[in-house]
């Protein structure tokens, strides 16, 4: 590794490692707490949390239809007991169930502007944090939006199921 990207290396991930996840979204939404997290590499992670323990994890990842589907499913007791969730201080009690789903695949782009305001990034360490980040020419950044919208559209299947029952 040369001198200079060595530097930034140090400096991009002196700033980024420790940053804390940051909640941009957080709405009870029709019997559902709705979740977003912007994480420290620069990916926003969509959570929902459900009443339901019965439906198998595979029904449900058919059923709310998110973005590559659901990768993270616990319930809200493991959650709080092992506190190594990143939305642990924001779970609610009185849902049983988180699932949730992340925009941090080949085709997804890490929001580096978002990460750069949040880390307090130089332009430097913008360009080097893009540098680090491969993705597909057609990746696009999975916007606050995008991840709003993945979640009540979920929500949108969930009421639809219950009604074919």
């Amino acid at each position: 590794m040369r001198e200079k990207n060595k530097e930034l290396y140090e400096k991009y991930w002196e700033k980024v490692k420790n940053l804390k996840p940051v909640i941009e979204y957080d709405e009870i939404y029709k019997d559902c707490h709705l979740l977003v997290v912007f994480n420290h590499m620069g990916f926003r992670c969509g959570y929902i949390g459900l009443n339901d323990l019965e439906t198998s994890e595979d029904e449900l990842d058919e059923i709310l239809q998110f973005h590559y589907g659901i990768t993270f499913d616990r319930t809200t007791e493991d959650i709080l007991k092992e506190k190594t969730a990143m939305i642990t201080k924001y779970v609610k009690p009185d849902y049983k169930r988180y699932v949730g789903f992340d925009a941090g695949h080949f085709t997804d782009k890490n929001d580096i502007i978002t990460l750069a305001k949040h880390a307090g990034l130089s332009e430097a360490e913008i360009e080097y944090g893009k540098s680090i980040f491969p993705s597909d020419k057609k990746a696009t950044v999975k916007s606050l939006n995008f991840m709003v919208n993945n979640l009540k559209q979920g929500v949108k299947n969930l009421e639809e199921h219950k009604n074919k029952k």
